[in-house]
């Protein structure tokens, strides 16, 4: 019998379940109780990605078996294959309708697979998401357990148009949290040290580079969400920079922001370059108003010698002569750290210069300058 459970409870939990992964465990804990089952699973399949997911469970064979199936048995699994090439569109499959238990049982996915685990009947919602993609929330039954009957599919039936918007939301969530992660490592890469602050002037987002340069001790720091500097006078400066580039943007004032070196003993001063954010370039996380960018003249750019090697056909000893030039050596001085001749180095920089189409160290400079590097910190 399917137990009596409350309909607006499954429906909470379900409403609930795309905004955290452990709240999906909840609603099919809730389903279950509700068909009278004590095996489900929620499965994401990327058929052109060879990628299967098991995004939540109940029951413990489900659990163990999950492995299994997302790293092998997958390629076996016909009720999922069958579904996408029949373009079945139904709110509740059967897995009988699609694979009938007769020739189930004759696979090697039942008696490799599904036999250990103790599953052989299926009934679930499926959410077509493209030619290759499919999200799928199924109920299982063993081969001596009744069969799932009216009951079931009743409740199938009767939360299938939620659950499909719930599992679009999902989708949706997951599509939006991996452009922001890739915003984020784009943003990390930059050889730009930037800070983005909200329209409270609140530190939203700080990134790779910027890190860096907080966690020194002599220069800014971040003191309850507000980008501060150690000296009271500077810090005071900064406020009212960042607070007019947050004025610009909310329409209040246009005021462009503005740059401050920061004095910092026995260091290069740290310059701060804050500008107002457009509306419509708005940078997630967060509602990013103002952006602050850091250039601390103590991190040197480091370019991979391999990575000029690649681009500009440059033996090893000239790509590191290139690097050397690059951070500011003279020729004298790298030839001392080369320990090699003047005059060979003179020959390798012709070389260079030759080879990346330019023709003075300014130049090259300037050629290299463009190229993606990393920065680090030079201890001297």
């Amino acid at each position: 019998m399917v137990h009596e459970y409350s309909f607006h409870r499954l429906l909470r939990s379900l409403c609930e379940a795309p905004l955290a992964p452990g709240n999906w465990n909840v609603f099919l804990h809730e389903l279950c109780l509700s068909c009278g089952v004590n095996k489900a699973a929620i499965i994401a399949h990327d058929i052109a990605g060879q990628n299967h997911a098991i995004l939540a469970w109940v029951g413990d064979a489900v659990k163990e078996g999950g492995g299994l199936y997302e790293k092998h048995y997958w390629q076996f699994d016909e009720w999922t294959s069958r579904h996408l090439r029949r373009g079945m569109r139904e709110k509740v499959a059967v897995g009988e309708e699609v694979w009938p238990e007769q020739d189930l049982r004759k696979s090697t996915f039942y008696n490799e697979f599904l036999t250990h685990f103790d599953i052989c009947q299926t009934a679930g919602i499926v959410l077509r998401a493209g030619s290759c993609n499919l999200d799928a929330i199924s109920i299982y039954r063993g081969p001596r357990e009744e069969c799932l009957g009216q009951e079931q599919l009743h409740v199938l039936n009767a939360i299938a148009p939620h659950l499909q918007i719930a599992l679009a939301t999902r989708r949706k969530l997951a599509e939006l949290e991996g452009r922001i992660s890739d915003l984020e490592a784009a943003l990390d890469s930059m050889r730009t040290a930037l800070v983005l602050v909200d329209k409270a002037a609140k530190v939203v987002y700080v990134n790779a580079q910027a890190k860096g340069i907080l966690a020194e001790p002599d220069g800014l720091f971040i003191h309850r969400c507000s980008l501060m500097a150690q000296n009271t006078k500077e810090s005071s400066h900064l406020r009212v920079l960042i607070e007019n580039a947050v004025a610009t943007f909310t329409g209040k004032c246009t005021a462009s922001g503005g740059a401050m070196a920061l004095v910092r003993p026995g260091k290069g001063p740290l310059n701060i370059l804050v500008s107002p954010i457009s509306p419509a370039d708005r940078l997630p996380p967060g509602n990013a108003a103002a952006a602050i960018f850091l250039d601390d003249p103590e991190l040197h750019p480091v370019i991979p010698e391999e990575v000029l090697r690649m681009l500009f056909g440059l033996s090893a000893a000239e790509a590191r002569l290139a690097v050397r030039i690059l951070n500011g050596n003279s020729t004298s001085e790298a030839a001392e750290l080369g320990q090699v001749s003047r005059e060979t180095v003179k020959s390798q920089l012709s070389a260079v210069f030759h080879k990346t189409g330019t023709r003075r160290q300014g130049e090259l400079i300037r050629l290299l300058s463009t190229l993606p590097s990393m920065q680090v910190r030079i201890h001297t």
